[in-house]
């Protein structure tokens, strides 16, 4: 597969262009490159190393915390790595770690299609219907609380499926973690089988789906890590009710969204909150932050992509 690896979110995709320009300049004869960029494990990665004592040296730009890909956090996979870059991860629990490139876009703040008393007075999900048997994973959460709520309107792929598919997937989720040999949560089954309260179908396009509503609740698939979900709701101005590692560890102002804990009761209690906020206002202070000195530059692709790319660099040196 040649040098580098593993797939990279749509969030993400500049991300390929730069890693790729970065390793042509590493091997402008076609030889071996001066680094071997990993974007995240599939499997082993001394399968697509040289056996040379003398080899390049090994990056993992490791996107997806252990729920999704249970293979970047194995030790025996991560020796053969010289260095490791953690996307999103929170700076709590990685070092070497850096912002999620995002789509940066703000043409539903700076000129929404839809006026702010005609969008939809409910919560709304844009998530697939996922699911994890590794411990840590958030989904089941997501789908506990859009059974729950009789606010909550979910768009998204594989909330219908059959319950044949469903059951096939359960099977194939739960050899991952013990294929990786990690911890099993037996109570990631908790409502697979069931439908959310009120499913709205696919959504052709998820910011013009979250900028019909006024409300968002944002659930990342794990605690470990902030993705692209939370900056989608603010480039909406739909304001969120957030999931995930507290945003104030990133150098996100508190405001932009009610940060609350991984439970059903907190998330409740959170909607309630949500409906007391003038939205209006909280618009124009989100794209005040977005808008200030070295927040694109913190957060958008390309700015991002480069820091990563930069960072590789001045390792090799």
């Amino acid at each position: 597969m040649g040098p580098h690896s593993g797939t990279i979110t749509d969030s993400a995709e500049e991300s390929i262009a730069g890693f790729v320009r970065y390793i042509g300049r590493h091997t402008p004869d076609g030889s071996e490159p001066g680094v071997y960029v990993f974007l995240d494990f599939d499997n082993d990665p001394s399968e697509k190393l040289p056996k040379n004592e003398g080899r390049a040296p090994a990056v993992l730009v490791r996107q997806e915390p252990s729920v999704v890909r249970p293979q970047n956090y194995r030790t025996d996979y991560l020796e053969h790595m010289s260095m490791v870059i953690d996307v999103g991860r929170s700076p709590l629990v990685s070092k070497s770690r850096i912002n999620w490139p995002q789509r940066w876009t703000l043409e539903h703040l700076v000129s929404p299609k839809i006026a702010s008393s005609e969008r939809i007075d409910r919560f709304v999900i844009v998530n697939a219907n996922k699911m994890s048997f590794a411990k840590g994973e958030l989904y089941t959460l997501r789908r506990i609380a859009a059974q729950q709520s009789s606010d909550i309107d979910v768009w998204g792929f594989d909330w219908d499926m059959p319950w044949f598919r469903r059951a096939t997937k359960a099977f194939e989720e739960l050899l991952i973690p013990l294929k990786y040999g990690f911890g099993v949560k037996p109570a990631a089954i908790k409502g697979w089988f069931k439908s959310p309260l009120s499913f709205k179908g696919t959504s052709e396009d998820k910011l013009s789906t979250l900028a019909s509503y006024k409300y968002a609740l944002v659930i990342e698939n794990s605690i470990e890590y902030m993705s692209e979900k939370l900056f989608d709701s603010l480039f909406a101005g739909t304001l969120p009710i957030y999931v995930g590692p507290n945003p104030v560890d990133f150098g996100i102002p508190e405001f932009v969204a009610i940060h609350t804990k991984p439970d059903i009761n907190s998330i409740m209690n959170a909607i309630e909150q949500a409906r007391t906020i003038d939205l209006e206002s909280w618009r124009s202070s989100v794209l005040s932050w977005l808008r200030s000195d070295g927040v694109e530059q913190a957060w958008s692709g390309p700015f991002v992509t480069q820091q990563i790319i930069d960072r590789i660099d001045d390792s090799l040196k």
